[in-house]
């Protein structure tokens, strides 16, 4: 790896689909998918993680009050819901503080 690096992040978006309606009223949800992957300098992998969401109201599903929280308790765009998986995903990530792999 260049620069000396010990590991690598690697995504790719797999679904992106925009909100259609308003933020108070959704005709069609955001909904986006997401995988990440984490291989040291020799290729192997270290770690993978895989985001998917499609907002749902509250109503039908309270054990998803963070992300409507996260979102301002709205109907999200598709980058917030991203934003939100992103830094879920990231929180998981085998990372030190100075972002090189364990």
């Amino acid at each position: 790896m260049a620069a000396g690096a010990q590991a690598a992040l690697m995504g790719v978006v797999i679904r992106f689909e925009e909100l259609q309606g308003t933020k108070i009223s959704a005709d069609r949800p955001a909904s986006v998918a997401f995988s990440a992957v984490l291989v040291n300098a020799k290729g192997e992998l270290l770690w993978k993680a895989k985001f998917e969401k499609t907002q749902k109201p509250l109503f039908t599903n309270l054990l998803d009050f963070r992300t409507f929280f996260k979102g301002g308790m709205v109907w999200q765009r598709a980058a917030t819901l991203a934003n939100i998986g992103v830094e879920g995903v990231l929180s998981q990530a085998p990372l030190t503080g100075r972002g090189a792999a364990r």
